[in-house]
């Protein structure tokens, strides 16, 4: 859709702007994201469901998430976004998730660049034009 809407600025201008963008996108997709699968569905991932068991599938998640939010944290730390130095696709894709961060015991605290990205992410109307809707 960006793609569509060059004047948008969401998306790469060359095929090197197009390459980081979808590296960041494809790690948002692929590494982030699934981390995320032991905290919305522990019991999915294996046979025996007890309590301790899920705990530990828990625990594990939110490991692996801590390590993929440390990567993206570490990465928006110079400019403030995703890719490109800019807002772009990739930002809106990291909203949506490192929202789900805040709800663990810690929430973003550990990922000071994290809390200024989503800071700034509130802060933009188009954002906050989504949250409305989605609240509706």
């Amino acid at each position: 859709l960006a793609d569509l809407n060059p004047d948008a600025g969401l998306s790469g201008n060359s095929a090197e702007e197009s390459l980081e963008l979808n590296q960041w996108n494809a790690f948002l997709g692929g590494d982030f994201h699934p981390a995320f699968k032991g905290i919305f569905g522990p019991a999915n991932l294996i046979v025996d469901a007890s309590e301790d068991e899920i705990a530990r599938i828990t625990a594990a998640a939110r490991n692996n998430v801590g390590k993929v939010a440390r990567i993206l944290d570490e990465k928006i730390a110079g400019s403030g976004h995703v890719a490109l130095g800019r807002r772009t696709t990739a930002d809106a894709h990291a909203f949506a998730m490192v929202r789900w961060i805040r709800n663990f015991p810690d929430g973003l605290t550990p990922y000071p660049n994290l809390v200024k990205f989503m800071d700034s992410m509130a802060q933009d109307a188009g954002v906050q034009a989504a949250m409305a809707r989605e609240k509706q």
